[in-house]
């Protein structure tokens, strides 16, 4: 079997099932917190373990985990021990609050979650609560030595709902995004043809398990092809030691955001060397990386970003491929079971280099919204799904993303990207980061407000950096106002919350 081909499987537990036959011995997961690995087969059997501690737990089919953990081997064990007893899992951020997590959990309604809070207590009593301990004699991974390693059967079937994700939200409310079995299996094959995966790859996980980019870029595509995970509990727990984790264990996927970007560049690196590392690239998606962070950054490893588009709902749509001839500042192009179109709002497809929205059909779709299903209807338009995303394709077939369309600032009726205001401030010597949003306006509508985070030691007045955008944008373009902040609110996975940005203006 060529080793960028793997067996047509059904789940992942089947993958899993799998390399633990064909491989016993590889080291699948390599957790730098706890300093442990796991070979595939020590993995599986320790997940046979989880999924009878699952069903000691009164968890049947179609029951729904939900699981609040840190990245740790512990997460996976729960993740896969529920797709293995056909189980819903339902991964919830760290990130959201406590007063949110109830709420979420009032709405979903698991058999059972995972925390590792001791102080946490479901008042609405609507679920069991499982106190996960990741060390001393009552550990998570001490207490499975209890439970049979016999293997779990389940006849998973295609259309069976696996997964339950929470989404970010950076526009509106979470919503609760469910994907079957099939659909899943289809986006990581297909990520795993595109980057050319296999079981030579190894991947370096450093985003939040509980949200779908490592997972769908990095871990399953790991285990779909039979390679290896560096599991890292965070970015800034390995952030001094990045570079040199990527040359010890010869490091050759990593998936990152523009928050990560933009700290490797002000982090000293004083032994980096080009010449150490396998890493032929690094990724880096969730949200947008402005084109002169994309160049300074290139210049300064000697290593390009590949741009990457997607979504909660249909997994990864587009990657901008270093071994093509690239172009800066595009998303890429689809992946093969993609099919990408620009729309106008009567939904026909745009010509090439006009923006418009971004739509999408593909074999690896969510199936719905949870409890919403009017919402899921009205996503789509002539068959394709609505992603809410402003885009344009040249004439070459390369994506480019332009704005979110909730985000756009309408001034006197004139539609203005706001990234197109933050590419430039981001430009200044003084601008670390910078986001711009439409406030409103009695004669305009709405007038363009930056909000902008300085580089350290830098300093520049409010006046002068509304000249310097005006020299490059002209002054209806340019921001009215200007405010200086500490730092931007953004979810766990990188994307800025403008419409907090915007709430403040219009309270």
């Amino acid at each position: 079997m060529d080793k960028l081909l793997s067996p047509n499987f059904k789940s992942f537990s089947q993958s899993l099932d799998h390399w633990a036959n064909k491989t016993p011995d590889k080291v699948f997961i390599n957790d730098l917190s706890g300093d442990r690995s796991y070979s595939y087969f020590i993995f599986n059997s320790l997940v046979n373990q989880a999924a009878n501690l699952l069903i000691d737990q009164g968890v049947k089919p179609c029951d729904i985990v939900s699981i609040n953990l840190r990245n740790s081997v512990e997460f996976l064990l729960i993740y896969f021990a529920s797709i293995r007893i056909g189980s819903i899992i339902n991964p919830i951020p760290l990130s959201v609050s406590e007063k949110e997590l109830k709420a979420h959990i009032d709405f979903v309604q698991p058999k059972v979650i995972f925390v590792n809070n001791a102080d946490f207590e479901q008042e609405s009593k609507k679920c069991l609560v499982y106190l996960v301990k990741f060390s001393g004699e009552d550990s998570f991974i001490n207490k499975l030595k209890q439970f049979p390693v016999n293997e779990i059967s389940h006849d998973l079937g295609d259309s069976d709902i696996a997964f339950l994700y929470y989404s970010s939200g950076t526009t509106s409310k979470p919503k609760g995004i469910l994907f079957d079995h099939q659909g899943i299996m289809n986006v990581i094959a297909s990520t795993s043809r595109g980057f050319g995966h296999s079981c030579d790859t190894v991947h370096l996980g450093i985003l939040p398990m509980a949200h779908t980019s490592v997972m769908h870029y990095s871990l399953l595509p790991a285990l779909y092809s039979g390679g290896s995970f560096i599991l890292a509990e965070n970015f800034m727990k390995i952030s001094r030691n990045f570079w040199r984790i990527i040359e010890k264990h010869k490091v050759n996927y990593v998936q990152t955001v523009p928050t990560i970007i933009f700290l490797l560049l002000n982090i000293n690196y004083p032994d980096y060397s080009k010449n150490k590392i396998v890493l032929p690239y690094i990724a880096c998606g969730s949200a947008p990386l402005s084109i002169e962070r994309q160049k300074v950054f290139e210049k300064k490893f000697d290593l390009p970003v590949v741009n990457l588009y997607g979504l909660s709902e249909a997994g990864h749509l587009t990657a901008d491929y270093p071994i093509e001839n690239r172009k800066i500042g595009s998303i890429g192009r689809p992946f093969d079971i993609i099919d990408l179109k620009i729309l106008n709002n009567d939904g026909q497809e745009m010509p090439a280099s006009e923006v418009g929205e971004i739509a999408v059909k593909t074999s690896g779709f969510f199936r719905g919204y949870y409890k919403n299903k009017k919402l899921y209807e009205s996503c789509f338009k002539n068959c394709y799904f609505s992603t809410g995303d402003l885009g344009r394709k040249d004439k070459d077939g390369w994506y480019y993303f332009v704005d979110r369309k909730k985000d756009l600032i309408i001034k006197a009726g004139v539609n203005i990207p706001p990234n197109l205001i933050d590419e430039v401030l981001v430009k200044h010597e003084a601008v670390a980061e910078a986001s711009s949003v439409g406030i409103p306006d009695e004669f305009f509508g709405e007038v363009i407000k930056s909000y902008v985070v300085l580089n350290s030691e830098q300093k520049i007045t409010e006046k002068d950096l509304i000249k310097y955008c005006q020299a490059e944008l002209g002054r209806f373009k340019s921001p009215s106002k200007i405010e200086f902040i500490s730092q931007l609110p953004k979810t766990a996975s990188g994307k800025i919350l403008r419409r907090e940005l915007r709430q403040e203006n219009f309270s």
